[in-house]
């Protein structure tokens, strides 16, 4: 990671690092807090979202859509970060709509993405 010259060669180290660390199940924290060091060095980004999104939908939903609320709460929903948004709320409408089970916040959340994809 000291080599990486750029936010997004720094993210890319990151998310290789989480995706290394979640081979062992013992070590999932390790590699969350390896995806949220992710997010925050290229906001932009969205591979952070779908990894994470991978790693947990199955067995931590409720994890998942704290990181997944967390993200969106702070990340611009225009211009250059729209995109990780817009990851986010689809994360979030697809947990609603089968893990979570919570209709209308899935109908909601599938409302914002597509405001987020037409932006």
């Amino acid at each position: 990671m000291r080599l990486a010259r750029t936010p997004r060669e720094r993210a890319e180290a990151l998310v290789l690092t989480a995706e290394a660390a979640a081979r062992d199940p013992r070590h999932l924290t390790a590699a969350i807090g390896y995806l949220l060091r992710a997010m925050r060095a290229d906001p932009v980004w969205p591979e952070p979202v779908l990894v994470v999104r991978r790693l947990l939908e199955k067995q931590r939903p409720h994890v998942l859509e704290s990181l997944l609320w967390r993200r969106l709460a702070h990340v611009p929903w225009s211009g250059e970060t729209a995109g990780a948004a817009r990851c986010a709320a689809e994360g979030l409408a697809a947990l609603y709509g089968k893990a979570l089970r919570d209709r209308e916040r899935a109908a909601a959340l599938r409302k914002l993405v597509e405001r987020l994809g037409s932006a």
